[in-house]
């Protein structure tokens, strides 16, 4: 019976397990049973809700669970789970979730449980299973009153043991945090002291936590309130590798990357211990740092060996309060400062030491510096601080400009305070203004802002020494708050003979008085003119005031301008009937050289109503106005009329009222205001709208005589014309500005007057178009209806480049030159016949410094000549082709005797001047100075490259004439053996570019000299050469044909003549036979001189032939016969010739006199010795008849003779003097 209820038993507990069985694997595996669960959570959990569920809740496919309360909103959305058991301890899980987001309605603190220090700590371990781990979710949104943390794109792989959670990697692709601040939000409680650091006895972790990799690819970070919004912080990327093994965490491989650096970590750390190191890149720096030690004596090095070198070496103990510490900082030598834009500094050294803790620290500084302008500065301080306030005490400041000594507290425990002041000597300001000073003065100040709001109080401002060399003496005291409530308590100031005091209110209530006697005059450095008195007064309130000034000034000067009697009154008063009085005067003043006669300016009226008159009179014109103005609605309304403008002459009269409206925030508009004189007539208009972003102005020009601008043209240039047109101006919000012109001017002429000589050119019509449109600029000019000719320029530009372009055309058709000549005349001072046509048509593109340059230039029927030229043209042509920067040049040049000069060359200027030109030319003429004219023909090369030129070829000269009648001064050189005491050493300046000559000169067929007595025919070869800066050198010989030379007293006949060359061309040498005329010479000797050596130094001897001593020679030479017995006396020879070489200098003029009468073979000679010595002068009507005056040197005796020659040795000689003969003489021969 037992046994079978027992069996009863276990058969019912059978039952019931398989019905367990199946009802749990019904429910557990089974969809209907899945959804049986959510339906029991939707109904019995609040605010779960399961939806979307059309699988069980392990088959991978994608339900919503959101949970809804008070405190949070959680919303999983596309959630799917992936179970796969592979033991009854041992699982694989995979987890997808497409959204999910967890928002806060609030910032409840959190409640935690407080261990006491021996309390224990409840030991964390993992159950005894295997889990493989893989999460993937694409977006993770997180939000509460103060945070948006959104989270995209996360895969996560972990494997579970009971020992050890294993991550594999933990991989994200975007994290972006914003921070809000709430206006509303109460402000953190002020930190008054950093508390200590609590670690635990052990880390209540029974495993150990292995994270190989983890990955971020982006983190950004943004701030903003309602006022403003920092700047993002961006992290281009972060990885780590951390460890949790036996207590102790390691770091390898973490890093982080910004936009100019990165930081990697590695080390590790426990719980007794840390051992850290990490390595900081920025743009241009390096910074290694170490954390190492127990937590009670933790030390820390920051090293830097880039620009910024240095080191920082400190101690501190985080395991107390307010963690002790000490520090010390050492600055190498910083070029300049980091985060900071200090160019003028640079050479940063020095070192800086604290200790203490964070709540009660005391440091010193010493450091140094270079300055752009100041030179070496040094500073020395000492400081203490703490978490409310920082205090520096006894700071030196030391330079070349200044030394001071400063000391301030700077608290922050409530509110912002800062108190200090300083005290300096021998301020010098010479390094930043031209003014040189020696000042020495204090600052003493207190500055507070808290919620009431901020306050300055400069308690005490002095300075005293001198600027310029004049005493300085400089007061003030006053203070001033954030509603702009100023108190001037003093300001005085004494600088030279001048005083200026001021005190006062501003506030509701307005009290201000000043006066001032200022006498300034001006120094080199301070060129400024300032004489005069007056005082200022201000009261009532802001809302009413009453402002009186009164001031007068003997003068007023600048550098750029002068006035003289300057009043200025002002007298205001809201209240009164002519509650505005103001007036200004001026007169005989100067501004930019314009001389200023007068200026006057009065107003009347009231803030609400005004009456202006205003009068300028100044040596280029006068203007006057009157205004009638009104103020109304933050509006001034001006009715301008009687306005008047003289220029030049020209009296300009409003033709009708304009309104000018000017509103408070700056918006005007200028109605159509014209002025006529006679038939000249123009207009302008003005408007400017902020609300809509608009500004324009316009000009209306009608008939304007262009005389009237004579006094700004340059002196001895007048212009007339009339001119008409308009242009206007226009700038819109972000619309590009527009400029618009179109000026015609009409029988435009230019006259150009020197020396009472008026020139005048005619330019015709021009008309003038502008087209601008933002930066851009078109400009076309052209001219028509000119006798001079057609000119077209299209030029386009941008403003505001930092390398100026352009884009233009130029186009010339048919320029008559010819017009141009009586200005060039006057021009140069000299008569000057130009004519031809120039046409062509050019373009140029690029940067204005280095254009490019297409296009052709054309001259055709070129005919130029003037008085001085050398070279005279005549039916000529020149055509010059640019293509970029390089030029084709082409000319032919004729003379006026159809001699020709061809020039062909190709010239580039890119980088440096380069120029290779052709020069070949026949017969053609030139006259380098008057006498002297040539025909030459040439085949030479000129080359030019960058510094070097080239200069070879040949040159031939068929035909020339040398007849020079006086040298110029500098013609002859100074005698090598003369020596000028204290003479300056002159600066010799060497030429531009280095150059070559090798040329070949050939003299030949009819080249002739007729110059200081010299007659002959000039013929040879002769080599020009030079090489860089080795002087210039000739080789060659020059003969000298068919010449006669004119020497004492004589036509001397060349025999002989060469002039040779083998050296400078100044220095050639010399060798020269030149004879009496055998006709006139007795007894067939032949008598000359013979000239050898160099030119520089000739040697001159006289012979014969026969030979025969010097004296007998010389008297054949100087009077065609021998000695005779009354002169036998050589010394009486010596007198003749003497005599003869001083009446040479007149032998040009006695030629001419002599040709003029009939005379040929004109002579110079003397007779006779001692007191009978007489002057001499021979010549021969016919071969046969001879002429002869004389005249008494030291007698006025003369006497006039004619010799007949009947035979060969048979003369008749008849004599008219002192007295009358005729004598037969016949002349013998002796042996």
């Amino acid at each position: 019976m037992k046994n079978r209820q027992l069996r009863k038993l276990f058969t019912l507990f059978g039952y019931s397990l398989v019905a367990l069985a199946t009802i749990v694997f019904c429910v557990v595996f089974t969809i209907p049973g899945n959804k049986a669960i959510v339906w029991v959570v939707n109904h019995t959990i609040s605010g779960v809700t399961i939806s979307q569920l059309e699988h069980r809740f392990y088959d991978d496919e994608p339900f919503t669970l959101s949970y809804h309360s008070e405190d949070v909103d959680l919303e999983l959305t596309d959630l799917a789970i992936d179970l796969t058991p592979r033991g009854i301890v041992n699982w694989k899980i995979r987890a997808t979730l497409g959204q999910g987001s967890v928002k806060t309605h609030n910032n409840r603190a959190v409640k935690s449980s407080e261990n006491s220090e021996n309390g224990s700590v409840s030991l964390i371990t993992l159950p005894n299973v295997f889990i493989d781990l893989n999460v993937l979710v694409d977006k993770f949104n997180y939000e509460d009153q103060n945070n948006h943390l959104q989270i995209k794109h996360t895969e996560f792989e972990a494997s579970i043991k009971p020992s050890e959670v294993n991550i594999k990697h933990i991989n994200i692709a975007d994290i972006a945090l914003q921070q809000n601040k709430n206006a509303d939000e109460p402000e953190q409680t002020r930190l008054t002291k950093v508390p200590k650091l609590a670690l635990p006895a052990s880390l209540p972790i029974a495993f150990d936590v292995f994270l190989n990799a983890a990955s971020v690819e982006q983190i950004r970070v943004t701030s903003k309130s309602e006022n403003s919004e920092a700047a993002p912080l961006i992290i281009r990327s972060f990885m780590a590798n951390i460890a949790l093994t036996d207590h102790v965490a390691s770091v390898k491989n973490t890093s982080l990357s910004i936009d100019d650096g990165s930081i990697s970590i590695s080390g590790s750390g426990s719980l007794s211990e840390v051992d850290f190191h990490a390595q900081i890149k920025g743009y241009d720096h390096t910074l290694t740092a170490e954390l190492k030690g127990p937590w009670n004596a933790v030390n820390l090095s920051l090293t830097s060996e880039t620009i910024h070198e240095g080191m920082l070496l400190a101690r501190v103990n985080p395991l107390e309060d307010n963690w002790p510490f000490q520090a010390k900082l050492n600055v190498g030598t910083w070029q300049d400062l980091p985060f900071i834009t200090l160019p003028e500094v640079s050479a940063l050294t020095g070192t800086v030491e604290l200790a203490g803790q964070v709540d009660g620290y005391q440091g010193n500084a010493s450091l140094s510096a270079m300055h752009e302008k100041l030179g070496e500065l040094s500073l020395q301080t000492t400081f203490s601080g703490s978490l409310t306030q920082f205090s520096s005490a006894a700071t030196l400041i030391e330079s070349d400009f200044v030394n001071a000594k400063a000391d301030f507290n700077l608290g922050f425990e409530k509110s912002l305070s800062l108190e200090g002041g300083i005290q300096w000597q021998n301020l010098k300001v010479a390094k930043f203004v031209p003014y040189q000073t020696d000042l020495s003065g204090k600052f003493e100040f207190q500055l507070n802002n808290s919620d009431k709001g901020y306050s300055i109080d400069v308690k005490d401002f002095s300075a005293e020494g001198n600027v310029e060399g004049l005493p300085l003496d400089a007061k003030l005291s006053a203070s001033v708050n954030e509603n702009y409530d100023v108190n001037i308590r003093s300001l005085n100031a004494k600088f030279g003979q001048s005083e200026v005091s001021l005190s006062g209110r501003v506030a509701d209530k307005l009290e201000i008085k000043g006066d001032w006697d200022i006498d300034l005059s001006p120094t080199s450095s301070l060129p400024y003119t300032l004489k005069g008195k007056g005082s200022l007064n201000v009261n009532g309130t802001r809302v009413l005031p009453r402002l009186f000034l009164d001031a007068t000034f003997a003068q007023i000067s600048s550098p750029d301008f002068e006035l003289n009697d300057v009043i200025a009154f002002v007298d205001f008063n809201e209240k009164g009937k002519e509650a505005l009085n103001v007036r200004f005067e001026t007169h005989n003043g100067l501004v930019q050289d314009i001389k200023i006669d007068s200026i006057t300016a009065n107003a009347l009226g009231t803030l609400k109503e005004q009456n202006i008159s205003i009068n300028v009179q100044t040596e280029l014109g006068d203007i006057q106005s009157n205004i009638a103005g009104t103020y109304a609605s933050n509006r001034w309304h001006a009715t301008l009329s009687q306005s008047a403008l003289k220029l030049n002459g020209h009296d300009f009269i409003q033709s009708e009222t304009a309104d000018l409206i000017v509103a408070k925030e700056g918006d005007f508009t200028v109605s159509p205001m014209c002025f006529k004189s006679g038939k000249d007539m123009f207009c302008l208009d003005s408007k400017r709208d902020s609300a809509a972003q608009l500004f324009n102005a316009n000009v209306k020009l009608d008939n304007i005589n262009l005389a009237i601008v004579k006094d700004f043209m340059p002196k001895d240039i007048d212009i007339l014309g009339h001119l008409s047109g308009k242009a206007s101006f226009q700038a819109k919000g972000n619309q590009e500005t527009s400029l618009f012109a179109n000026l015609t001017s009409e029988k435009t002429t230019v006259l150009v007057s020197q020396e009472g000589i008026l020139n005048a050119v005619d330019l015709g019509t021009i008309d003038l178009d502008v087209k601008g449109r933002g930066a851009k600029i078109n400009v076309q000019l052209q001219n028509t209806l000119s006798p001079l000719g057609r000119i077209f320029a299209n030029i386009e530009t941008q403003l505001g480049q930092t390398k100026p372009s352009l884009n233009a055309e130029l186009a010339l058709n048919r320029i008559n030159l010819g017009y141009l000549d009586p200005m060039l005349t006057q021009l140069l001072n000299r008569e000057f016949k130009l004519q031809g046509d120039l046409s062509g048509d050019l373009k140029v593109q690029g940067e204005i410094e280095s254009p490019q340059i297409f296009g052709d230039l054309r001259v055709t029927g070129l005919a130029a000549q003037n008085e001085r030229s050398p070279v005279k043209l005549s039916d000529s042509e020149l055509v010059i082709t640019l293509n970029g920067q390089t030029m084709k040049l082409h000319g032919a040049l004729k003379d006026l005797d159809a001699g020709t000069l061809n020039l062909d060359g190709d010239v580039n200027w890119q980088d440096a001047l380069n120029l290779a030109m052709h020069i070949n030319g026949k017969s053609f003429w030139l006259r380098p100075q008057e006498g002297v004219e040539f025909k030459v023909d040439t085949d030479v090369h000129l080359d030019w490259a960058g510094d070097q030129a080239t200069l070879k070829g040949k040159v031939t000269v068929p035909y020339g004439r040398i007849a020079i009648k006086s040298l110029p001064e500098d013609a002859i050189a100074v005698s090598s053996d003369q020596v000028f005491v204290d003479e300056a050493e002159l600066e010799t300046e060497s030429l531009p570019v280095k150059y070559d000559i090798s040329l070949q000169v050939s003299v030949v067929d009819d080249v002739k000299i007729d110059s200081f007595g010299l007659k002959s025919y000039l013929n040879g070869n002769l080599l020009i050469n030079k090489q860089n800066d080795t002087p210039l050198v000739g080789s060659g010989e020059l003969s000298l044909v068919q010449g006669q030379f004119r020497a004492f007293g004589q036509d001397l006949i060349i025999s002989k003549g060469q002039v040779g060359f083998s050296g400078a061309l100044d220095k050639p040498f010399l060798h020269v036979n030149a004879i009496r005329n055998p006709q006139t010479t007795q007894d067939g000797v032949i008598a000359g001189v013979q000239l050898t050596g160099l030119a520089t130094e000739p040697v001159l001897t006289v012979y014969s032939e026969p030979a025969m001593d010097q004296a007998q020679a010389l008297s054949y030479l100087l009077n065609g016969r021998p000695l005779g017995g009354d002169d036998a006396d050589k010394s009486v020879l010596l007198a003749n010739l003497l005599i003869s070489q001083g009446l040479g200098r007149s032998e040009g003029l006695l030629q001419k006199v002599g040709s003029g009468v009939g005379l040929q073979d004109v002579n110079v000679g003397t007779k006779g010795s001692g007191v009978d010595t007489q002057v001499e002068l021979t010549g021969f009507l016919t071969p046969s008849v001879q002429v002869r005056y004389s005249v008494g040197v030291f007698d006025s005796l003369s006497e006039i003779a004619v010799r007949y020659q009947i035979m060969s040795k048979l003369y008749v000689e008849i004599t008219s003097g002192l007295y009358n003969s005729i004598d037969l003489l016949y002349r013998f021969d002796w042996e």
